[in-house]
């Protein structure tokens, strides 16, 4: 990356962990072999009280490296991990990764260089390749790029330069911070979708650009794949019931059709009249297999067998999620959330660094 011989800015890159054994090395090692100047570049890990040997590994890291720490994040959710890290960040610009994916060795030069050059743009972040490892985790991440699994979810599926409603592991000004305020800790999932509307809403301009990489791995088994999915739909309900006044994409509420236009199907074949549920299985199946075309860049025809049982497996485990939303918001206590909000980025006390 050409910076015309001006100095290199200096970068707090946040990394939220909590029980991520298998794939925190990975992480850590993606940021350790960054093409930005180390002395530049800061590595927050914010471990939430793991139990399954993650801090031994983040430790390591510290051990070798001099421009990564360590804090502890007492509330175990991600919202609070990168609270925690911006208090601690001392950066021009501000980057956050998820200790489950893994980056390119210059996202965070070209990151901070489109940021430097675009003087427009608020907050950049690059396509996300999702993979897997085995069979079933690679059927899993064809399901997760391809349009019919995620609908118009652009950095899951764009191959060009576009301004977006959200990306992922992005980096950021660090006035935007100063601006907009902190991730709402009430949102145990979506705070970044909140924050990047509460950017939006403001004025600000996220950039989506294939330039940079990033990769994040699918769920290896099918319990933990349906688990997401749900907890996706059902986090999307209670963001609408807390902030109110973020709009959903229509891409969120497929799903809550599905599930709804098969409940009164199934009713409807209860009671002798199964035409409606037919009718719907035969579309659903025609989508499905138009799908497999689409998720075929992911790993060709070999998933072929099982990727309709796993569109549909989403589709209801988000669907359900959302439907779940809904009746808790209709039974007065079924859900209580976290009393804690949106903050400003000058009023988080100072964290401990360097936990050992």
């Amino acid at each position: 990356m050409d910076f015309n011989g001006r100095d290199f800015a200096t970068v707090s890159v946040i990394v939220p962990l909590r029980n991520d054994k298998l794939y925190i090395h990975q992480c850590l090692e993606s940021l350790a072999k960054q093409t930005y100047p180390a002395e530049k570049l800061k590595i927050i890990i914010v471990d939430g009280i793991s139990d399954d040997g993650s801090v031994a590994i983040a430790k390591d890291f510290i051990d070798n490296y001099r421009n990564f720490s360590l804090a502890q994040n007492a509330a175990r959710i991600v919202p609070a991990a990168r609270n925690i890290g911006l208090s601690l960040a001392t950066g021009q610009y501000i980057g956050m990764v998820d200790s489950h994916s893994y980056l390119d060795a210059d996202y965070i030069e070209r990151a901070v260089g489109l940021l430097r050059d675009r003087e427009e743009i608020d907050c950049v972040g690059g396509t996300m390749k999702t993979i897997g490892a085995g069979y079933l985790a690679g059927a899993i991440s064809s399901v997760l790029c391809s349009p019919f699994g995620v609908g118009n979810s652009s950095f899951r599926i764009s191959n060009r330069e576009l301004l977006v409603d959200t990306v992922p592991f992005a980096v950021y000004r660090r006035a935007v911070f100063e601006k907009i305020g902190q991730f709402d800790e009430r949102l145990v999932r979506n705070e970044d979708n909140d924050f990047h509307w509460r950017l939006r809403r403001q004025g600000g301009k996220i950039l989506l650009t294939p330039k940079i990489n990033s990769y994040y791995y699918a769920p290896n088994t099918l319990r933990k794949f349906c688990r997401q999915a749900f907890r996706n739909g059902l986090w999307n309900i209670r963001m609408v019931r807390l902030v109110g006044r973020r709009r959903l994409a229509w891409r969120h509420l497929a799903p809550l059709t599905l599930v709804s236009a098969l409940a009164v199907a199934a009713i409807l074949a209860f009671f002798g009249r199964p035409e409606l549920l037919l009718a719907i299985g035969l579309a659903y199946l025609a989508a499905a297999l138009t799908g497999i075309v689409g998720a075929r860049r992911n790993g060709g025809w070999r998933f072929f067998p099982i990727l309709p049982m796993l569109f549909l497996l989403m589709h209801l485990s988000y669907g359900i999620g959302s439907a779940t939303g809904l009746i808790e918001a209709l039974i007065p206590g079924a859900w209580r959330p976290m009393a804690a909000g949106p903050g400003s980025i000058k009023k988080p006390q100072r964290q401990k660094e360097n936990i050992r």
